[in-house]
């Protein structure tokens, strides 16, 4: 399922006749520039640009600036969207069936190249548990984790 791009926080202040730069971190699919750019002319700026860290030639939006072409397609994990980058993979990893925690971080190692240590896989995992998206089992004395059944 494809998250859909919307607007989260509308401006609060007045643009109109403003010369406006709109800044993201990649342009992968494009829609969440697209969508911006139709909200700011809505708003009735003067002049709209946009500059983002890094852009992916597959994407259907090309930026006015940008600091990196991405060629081939790949996913980036900024620091700041780590956890929910994290949270994401494991999630869909479980999908697959139930798993303890060693056998999660190897699957995350192996399917996404990532380096996650205990601790902080199990802070997602709580988290995961206590938004009700996963629940935790216990099987012969070993923690398992899974999709939580609905």
């Amino acid at each position: 399922m494809k998250a859909e791009a919307r607007i989260r926080f509308p401006l609060s202040v007045d643009i109109s006749g403003k010369k406006v730069l709109i800044v993201d971190d990649v342009t992968d699919t494009g829609d969440t520039l697209k969508l911006s750019i139709g909200y700011v002319q809505s708003l009735n700026a003067s002049e709209i640009r946009t500059a983002v860290l890094q852009h992916k030639t597959c994407s259907s939006f090309v930026p006015d600036f940008y600091g990196q072409k991405i060629i081939r397609w790949r996913w980036i994990i900024y620091p700041w969207a780590r956890y929910e980058d994290l949270a994401g993979f494991t999630k869909r990893i479980l999908e697959d069936g139930a798993l303890d925690v060693s056998r999660i971080i190897y699957e995350l190692k192996d399917r996404h190249g990532l380096e996650v240590g205990e601790k902080e896989i199990l802070e997602i995992l709580h988290d995961l548990a206590e938004r009700k998206e996963i629940e935790k089992t216990e099987v012969d004395n070993l923690v398992k984790w899974q999709v939580r059944m609905k």
